[in-house]
Order: structure tokens, then C-alpha cells, then sequence
């Protein structure tokens, strides 16, 4: 190992953007950690060197930590471990302290719910049945808790939870964490014959929010005789009711339920983790209508389209709304069909799980939405949108002595097969860039075929992607390809290198294939003179050969060349299942039939 290298210090991983590190509890100290089995400490760092260091300095600490409690330690303050860390827990607790922290988690409990009955939250039906259900389960808890002492494990959860945010953790076999929980048992029993009231429209009014926050100034030590318990360490302070529960902790939660193979999936976590950033990843309680709607303005007018570049590269999202940028905001199209299309459900997420959350976490508001919320950027629909390459234009590129250079000069055929392919495929240049020509180029087949999929073996450094189920499809070479070498070109890449993607001479970069490809053909066509600016129907890269390819099929009246793009063609999903995928017979058919009036 280089002397540089930091070794990975153990259960080290990344989580989200940042990382975490987690350890096992010894089994003999678990009951001192309310039964838990593993711990776990975020990093806030997104640098890999800088967050291993606070990791292995976390992992030393919790060794102490573990150390100090074997020999019967009090500990007496606070881990000085990464920001936002647990505080070390007490093992006893007072009967006033129990009354205390039981009239914080009943006012947490009603205030919630008079909040989602003020603000129409249960005018919707599922919303109140839903509620009602859990208010069903707490009465069934309570009643089994308080007649037979026997209790749930999720109101054991629940309890734990709240006595960790006051600074305890309770042996789960000992004689306090059972006075505590028949004594927060029958608190949760009097807020649910609240909530059954009020479903019934009773007015049950909330009681008065606490004076002041639980703290040891206000408790006082009860006699050994009259409590059993001896307080061995003033608490911890609370400065909020609640846990810690976390925009980016709400965040995570939503995207480890979503499909990671999924088009959809970029667009949440892009759109999520740069809400995180501008929000600066506030306590979901805290979070307003404003914010989202502030969030999605300066999408629109003050943050580059390709912030996450800069991101990477170290800057920070205030540096970025700072700064003058010539090309700033989205499109129109963009603003519904990516920020929208990803807030729309994790919104809906965030209420249906939290508007009426679990004992101990903050409620997140069921009025905040993106319905109505409207584009205020400048960009008017369809400024990037490319068109079709005219004849001349077609002509110049590929009649021109700059293709028949690269043609004869094996150190540049890839320069001349990626036009080619692009023009006579409609295929993104992704999906070009990505194929392996092992396995991707079927050139043994009766037809020899492209198979555009993000599911074969790629080379190092590449992240194969597909835009959507209808992207991955068998292609035909078309004849004009085959004419013009394309198989030996292949036969020769396969005998002369083991890459896994078809034009090596171009390297990957950001999990791309396409990426060098694509910067080299945009100056390819400004050499040439082809590039066009022009708002709405600008030639500024390759992506105007499937415009080319649609455009010319159309005016030769061909019908489904849809197919052979990858577009779905209007159909629905399930028409296109009943249908199955066309023949590559048909589609030769179809390919065949579109030819360009070029000398090659």
C-alpha cells in the first residue's frame, strides 16, 4: 500500500453522497444500549480520504466508549467523535423524569394530530382510515401493555427511541426500562382515547406545549426509598422533543425503496440530493410550502444546468447561486418532466409516511406540494431541440475529404464509423459509444444486428444506461454499412483488442462512453461549418441524426422507423407487451427503404 494511502478502516461504507461507519456492540453491553446490535455514525464528508480519517477516529472512540462502560463507568459527557453524534446514555432514570418525558411524547402526539385535523389533512378518506387504523393498533397495544404487561415491539421501539433522544438507554430486562414503559404505555393509552374522541368529532383540546425543554435543573432526586432509583448522573438536555430525523435521512429512506435500474431513479436522486444541498438538510419537521417552491425557482433561474459538475469538482451550491452565469436555469420541459416528476412522489412519500408519523419522529406537513407550482424560468420550450441535417449539409459531412481522410487512415476509423452509424441507426450516441463488439455487434447472425442494451459486459469505467424499457432493442446493420466495411471493422476490433466498447480510442469518462466522443463531434461540426445555434432547430451534435433519420423516413413515407430509434411510438406499455417486439426480418424491411442521395 502506498504510504499515502489511508487503509479502509472496518464497516466503512458509503451512504448517499457522504459516508458512515458502523460498528457491533459487544453482546455483553447491548442492554446498556437499549438492546441494539450496531451503531452507527454518519460522516458528513464527501471526500473518501478525509471521511475514512473521521471514521477511524469514531471507531476508537466507541472503543473507549466500550471500555469505560465494562468497568462500571458513569460516563460523564459527550463523545467528541463527528458532528451530530449521540450523546453517551444513562442507565437510570427518576420517577420524575419518566413523568416528564411522557408529558413531552403526549404533547408531540395530539399537537400532530390537531395540526392534520386543522389543516384538512383527513378530508381525504384514505388519509382518515389510515389514521384511524393506527389509532386501532395503539388502543389494542395499550390495553395488552397495561393487563399483562406484555408490549409490542413497536411500542418498545417507540419507547426506546424517545428515551435515546433524552440521553437514555435503559437495560431492557431491568427494573427502570419496566417502570418506564408501563408508565409511557398509559400515557400512549390517554392520547388514543383522545384521538378515538376527536374521530368521533369530539373536541379534545392539546394539551399546553411543555415550559420549558427536559432538563436536570427541574428534576429532583428522589430518596433510594421511595423511588429504588438513585440517579447516577445528571441527564442529558433535550433541546428538541423529537428525534433527529433529517431531509437527507427522509431522502435515503425514499430512494432505497425505488428501482436503481430505472431512467426515474437518476432523475430522484439528482433532484433529491440537490434539494438536500440548498435546503441544508434541515429536520423534516421544519421544512415549509416556501422552501420547495424557493428550491424550485432557483432551478428555473439561478443554478447552471450542469451543477453537478461543478459540485464534483469541490464548489459549493452557494459559490454556484452567487456567481453570474451566461447559461443559468431549465426548460420548461426539463422543470415538469424532471424536477416535478421527481418531487410529485417523494413528496407524496414523505406524507403519507410522516404527515402522521411514528412515536418519536417529527411529522412532515401534509400540505406542502408541487401542484400548482409553475415554470419562472426564462428559457422558452424547445430552445435545444435539433433538427434534421439538410442535403447540403449531409453532403458536406460525409462527402467531404475529412470523412474520406479518416476512411483511409486506421488510426481514425473510429472517427469515421461513429457519423456513419449515427446517420444510418437514429441510435444515441450513448448507446453507439456503449456497444461492445464482443458481445453488443452480432455479425455471424443470417442478419447482422446491433443490440442497443444496458445489460451485457461493458469495459472498466463505464456505467452502461439505457433511456427507458423501449431503448433496448435489436437493430439490423443496415446494408450501407455492411457495403462500406463495418464488419470487418469489427472483426478487426475484436482480433486487435480486448475492449469492451466499440471506439477505445475515445476513454470513458464520468461512467460514460460517449462522453470524449460526443465533445470531439461537436467540434467536428463547427470545423466543417454545419453547426447551427439557431434557437428551436440547432445542428450542435449527434443527437441530430435521429432527428435526420425520423425526418427522411417520413418524407419517404416509411412506417414504423419508431422502432428501430427506440421510441415508443405512442403505444402504451401494455399494447406494446400484447405486441411483442418486431421481427428483424421487418425491421430490415424497414431499414432498407431509407437511404440518403451521398456518394458513398
Amino acid at each position: 500500500m502506498d504510504s499515502t494511502e489511508l487503509a479502509k478502516p472496518p464497516g466503512f461504507q458509503k451512504h448517499g453522497k457522504t459516508y458512515r461507519v458502523q460498528k457491533a456492540i459487544p453482546k455483553d453491553l447491548r442492554p446498556l444500549y437499549g438492546g441494539k446490535q450496531t451503531i452507527f455514525r454518519k460522516i458528513d464528508s464527501i471526500e473518501l480520504r478525509s471521511a475514512a480519517a473521521e471514521a477511524w477516529r469514531i471507531l476508537a472512540a466507541l472503543e473507549t466508549e466500550f471500555e469505560a462502560r465494562r468497568k462500571g463507568l458513569s460516563p460523564t459527557g459527550n463523545l467528541e467523535v463527528a458532528s451530530g453524534d449521540e450523546p453517551l446514555l444513562r442507565d437510570q432514570i427518576s420517577s420524575d423524569e419518566i413523568s416528564q418525558i411522557c408529558e413531552h411524547v403526549a404533547y408531540s402526539i395530539l399537537d400532530s394530530d390537531e395540526t392534520s385535523r386543522r389543516d384538512g389533512t383527513y378530508s381525504d378518506d384514505w388519509m382518515f382510515d389510515h389514521a384511524n387504523k393506527i389509532i386501532i393498533e395503539g388502543d389494542s397495544w395499550t390495553r395488552q401493555a397495561l393487563s399483562r404487561g406484555v408490549y409490542p415491539e413497536e411500542m418498545t421501539h417507540s419507547a426506546t427511541e424517545w428515551l435515546y433522544a433524552y440521553g437514555f438507554s435503559l437495560d431492557p430486562n431491568g427494573e427502570h426500562f419496566k417502570r418506564f414503559m408501563f408508565k409511557f404505555a398509559a400515557m400512549v393509552q390517554s392520547t388514543v382515547k383522545a384521538r378515538i374522541a376527536r374521530n368521533q368529532g369530539e373536541y379534545v383540546p392539546t394539551p399546553d406545549a411543555p415550559s420549558k425543554p427536559f432538563d436536570s435543573s427541574s428534576i429532583s432526586e428522589e430518596p433510594a426509598g421511595q423511588s429504588g432509583v438513585v440517579p447516577s448522573q445528571s441527564p442529558a438536555s433535550l433541546v428538541d422533543k423529537t428525534i433527529s430525523f433529517n431531509l437527507r435521512d427522509l431522502v435515503e429512506e425514499f430512494l432505497e425503496l425505488q428501482d436503481r435500474q430505472t431512467a426515474m431513479y437518476k432523475k430522484y436522486s439528482a433532484v433529491l440530493h440537490l434539494l438536500v444541498e440548498y435546503l441544508r438538510n434541515p429536520r423534516i419537521d421544519r421544512i415549509k410550502q416556501v422552501d420547495i417552491e424557493k428550491y424550485l425557482e432557483a432551478v428555473c433561474r439561478r443554478i447552471p444546468p450542469r451543477w453537478r459538475d461543478h459540485l464534483n469538482k469541490g464548489q459549493t451550491l452557494t459559490t454556484l447561486l452567487q456567481r453570474d452565469w451566461v447559461d443559468v436555469g431549465i426548460s420548461p420541459k426539463t422543470f415538469s418532466s424532471t424536477y416535478i416528476a421527481a418531487l410529485g412522489p417523494f413528496l407524496n412519500h414523505a406524507k403519507r409516511r410522516y404527515s402522521d408519523p411514528p412515536l418519536g419522529y417529527p411529522s412532515f406537513s401534509p400540505n406542502i406540494t408541487v401542484s400548482g407550482v409553475k415554470y419562472s424560468g426564462t428559457k422558452a420550450e424547445g430552445m435545444k431541440v435539433q433538427r434534421s441535417l439538410r442535403a447540403d449539409e449531409l453532403i458536406r459531412l460525409f462527402d467531404g475529404p475529412e470523412m474520406a481522410k479518416f476512411r483511409d487512415n486506421p488510426e481514425e476509423h473510429h472517427k469515421y464509423w461513429l457519423p456513419l452509424i449515427g446517420l444510418y441507426t437514429g441510435a444515441r450516441v450513448n448507446e453507439i459509444c456503449q456497444l461492445n463488439p464482443h458481445i453488443d455487434i452480432d455479425i455471424t447472425a443470417l442478419i447482422p444486428h446491433f443490440i442497443f442494451t444496458d445489460e451485457s459486459e461493458t469495459e472498466q469505467g463505464v456505467r452502461k444506461s439505457v433511456k427507458n424499457e423501449t431503448s433496448k432493442r435489436s437493430v439490423p446493420i443496415h446494408p450501407v454499412l455492411i457495403r462500406l466495411g463495418l464488419l470487418d471493422f469489427v472483426r478487426k476490433s475484436r482480433s486487435e483488442s480486448s475492449s469492451k466498447i466499440i471506439f477505445s480510442e475515445w476513454p470513458p469518462s464520468k461512467g460514460r462512453a460517449s462522453a470524449k466522443a460526443e465533445k470531439w463531434f461537436r467540434g467536428f461540426l463547427a470545423e466543417l461549418g454545419i453547426r447551427d445555434e439557431t434557437p428551436g432547430k440547432n445542428v450542435s451534435g449527434m443527437h441530430a441524426f435521429r432527428h435526420t433519420f425520423l425526418n427522411r423516413a417520413l418524407n419517404l413515407g416509411i412506417t414504423n422507423a419508431e422502432v428501430l430509434t427506440g421510441h415508443a411510438g405512442g403505444k402504451s406499455r401494455v399494447v406494446r407487451g400484447y405486441e411483442g417486439e418486431l421481427s428483424l426480418e421487418a425491421k430490415l424491411k424497414v431499414l432498407s427503404k431509407l437511404e440518403f442521395d451521398l456518394k458513398h
